[in-house]
């Protein structure tokens, strides 16, 4: 705008200078123009001719100065119009230069975000289907663990009873062995009491209390527990395949003729009971119950009956 403002400034200072050279050059073009005439010209035509001069000295013609002010005016406005309508065709070619670039960049940009989603859903998918076979991993590894901790306790218990089995058949195992009732004709009775280990390992801290009691018979209650002073006791380590005697197992008096014919009437019993304690080799602790009896004729040696209750082992 400020660069048009000038040139229309310089084209009027232009056209004034040229107006004013033309006034100044016109009084020697009339000159020139003027015929040379002869000396014998009167006055008056003289006087006439110079009145003319001076009047076309005194009006000048402006015409051809505006005329090339207007033609200035014109091409400055020409190359103003023409300079805006450059600038105008340049910012539309620059608005569609941005718009067309806006466009390839919103095209651009929306197939990235496409590639973007795609992409995403495929990591996505391939994330779903790692848990999911990281979780199936994990279903298989947690069976696995199920079926190792079943297997381990299987071998286990299979050892435990292996070792069950093998301790069992290498245990010691006390119990009575031949039991001989004795009865006197002074009314005395006893019992010699065999206690033997039929295991193949030796038992250690083995315990034997044996009591004797007469009672009638057929029990009509259990047999009383012993007192410590009447029970005997002996203590030893017997080893497999060996067994002890225990003797001199006596009653302190002698049984009447009453209970003698008892005896033989099977109304009365010779008890002989007790138990025995021992540990095995492996630290294991056990103990035997017995419970024997005879009943029937008097005098003489006897093997006693294993009464129906009263016996038992582990």
């Amino acid at each position: 705008m400020l660069r048009g403002c000038w040139h229309i400034v310089l084209a009027v200072g232009l056209a004034l200078y040229a107006s004013l050279a033309y006034s100044q050059d016109q009084p020697d073009a009339a000159l020139e123009r003027e015929p040379i005439t002869e000396p014998r010209q009167d006055e008056g035509a003289a006087a006439r001719q110079g009145d003319a001069q001076n009047e076309d000295r005194a009006i000048p013609d402006y015409t051809p100065a505006f005329e090339r002010i207007e033609s200035a005016i014109r091409d400055l406005v020409s190359e103003k119009d023409e300079n805006a309508r450059q600038r105008q065709d340049n910012r539309e070619k620059d608005d569609l230069e941005a718009q067309q670039n806006m466009a390839f960049w919103a095209k651009f940009m929306f197939w990235a975000t496409v590639a973007a989603v795609i992409v995403t859903g495929m990591g996505v998918a391939l994330v779903g289907f790692t848990l999911r076979h990281t979780r199936r991993a994990a279903d298989y590894a947690g069976d696995m663990v199920k079926e190792a901790k079943l297997t381990t306790a299987a071998a286990n218990e299979t050892i435990s009873v292996t070792r069950d089995i093998g301790q069992k058949q290498a245990r010691a195992y006390v119990g009575i062995g031949t039991v001989t009732v004795k009865m006197n004709d002074d009314g005395i009775i006893g019992a010699v009491v065999e206690i033997e280990n039929t295991g193949q390992t030796p038992a250690l801290n083995v315990i034997c209390g044996v009591t004797l009691t007469i009672c009638p018979f057929p029990l009509r209650k259990p047999l009383p527990t012993p007192k410590e002073p009447g029970v005997l006791r002996s203590s030893a380590i017997l080893h497999g395949g060996k067994h002890v005697t225990i003797k001199g197992l006596t009653l302190p008096v002698p049984l009447s003729p009453e209970y003698q014919r008892d005896f033989t009437e099977s109304k009365g019993a010779f008890f002989i009971h007790g138990a025995i304690t021992y540990e095995d080799v492996f630290g294991e602790p056990h103990f035997t119950k017995f419970c024997l009896y005879y009943t029937g004729s008097w005098g003489g040696e006897h093997k006693p009956d294993v009464y129906s209750t009263g016996n038992e082992a582990d």
